[in-house]
């Protein structure tokens, strides 16, 4: 059990890659290991795991696919892992006290920050990190063109009419729907009117309901596996109005999930602008959007074919289990 820290750890890890354990908050094991890079992953969620295993992190960050993963709260395995940094979500407040008191740093982090805005969550989540990674300039650079982004595109929309849009977050047996969290702010920022409403959490809607929204424009997130095609397959849901009209659309997976806050935000609302306004947004060029955010941000030469894969990414991404 570690008495002390090292004095390099006191104020961050200055000079070696720190092991890092991450309990819990999912979208936190890709935003280091694209973002901040040099960290050593020795523990992740699962659900983490299997986005980094079926997405392109499998092959720029190949190292990470060794990490281990699982859903343990166990103190004394966690212990053993003998980790730099534990990352706790703060529900989870009791065991990162304990991992506290028995000598180890911690980072507790919040998942909704302004009624879950991705732009809050994410900016609360890094300038915590920046107590321990050397990351400060590049966070103010991602954070301004995340603002960047936001105004351009409330500029082009104007005062153009909003489609109104469904997210779904998760397609369940029995034709149940779970909708909400990030959804709100994501599509307000985007130029499409959040069918639902701002939902604190998440809630679970039936096929009827699901109907009475009749929305314009249905999203389905990459933490539910199913695609645009096995929706348009499905007779129960022909008659809906984004289903008649082939506007069901699969949310792209770069570095990670991006219902969830993501460091792809700045171009991720620029793919939901130009799916809500295609005319507004035709010049927009989502691969070189990209492959510009990857060379800037994670040091990454995108090629045609990884696009592709962000683009049209894998079912089993969508497996949280």
């Amino acid at each position: 059990m570690k008495k002390f820290l090292p004095l390099f750890l006191a104020f961050g890890f200055c000079f070696a890659a720190p092991n890092v354990a991450v309990l819990r908050i999912w979208p936190l094991p890709s935003l280091l290991s694209y973002y901040v890079k040099d960290v050593n992953l020795t523990y992740i969620p699962t659900a983490s795991y299997n986005a980094m295993k079926n997405s392109l992190n499998a092959k720029f960050r190949p190292e990470h696919l060794a990490t281990n993963f699982g859903v343990s709260e166990n103190l004394e395995e966690l212990i053993g892992l003998n980790a730099d940094l534990y990352i706790c979500h703060l529900s989870q407040s009791e065991i990162c006290d304990q991992l506290k008191s028995a000598g180890f740093k911690t980072l507790s982090l919040s998942t909704n920050i302004e009624n879950y805005s991705s732009h809050a969550t994410l900016k609360h989540w890094l300038t915590e990190l920046e107590k321990f990674f050397d990351i400060k300039a590049k966070n103010e650079q991602l954070f301004s063109d995340i603002e960047a982004a936001e105004m351009e595109i409330k500029k082009r929309i104007g005062d153009a009419n909003r489609p109104s849009a469904v997210v779904l977050h998760k397609i369940l047996p029995d034709n149940r729907f779970v909708v909400g969290v990030f959804s709100d702010y994501l599509l307000n920022a985007s130029g499409a009117k959040n069918a639902v409403g701002y939902i604190d959490g998440t809630k679970t809607i039936n096929l009827e309901e699901l109907f009475s929204l009749d929305p314009d424009i249905l999203y389905l997130t990459n933490f539910t596996p199913q695609l645009p095609a096995e929706i348009y397959e499905m007779p129960e849901f022909a008659s809906l109005k984004a289903v008649k009209n082939k506007k069901v659309f699969k949310f792209p997976l770069a570095s990670y999930r991006p219902q969830a806050p993501s460091v792809d935000l700045p171009v991720f609302l620029k793919f939901l602008a130009k799916t809500n306004h295609p005319n507004l947004f035709e010049d927009v060029d989502l691969y070189e959007l990209y492959k510009a955010h990857f060379k800037k941000y994670y040091e990454i030469d995108l090629s045609e074919d990884d696009f592709n894969l962000i683009m049209n990414p894998k079912k089993e991404a969508g497996i949280l289990e």
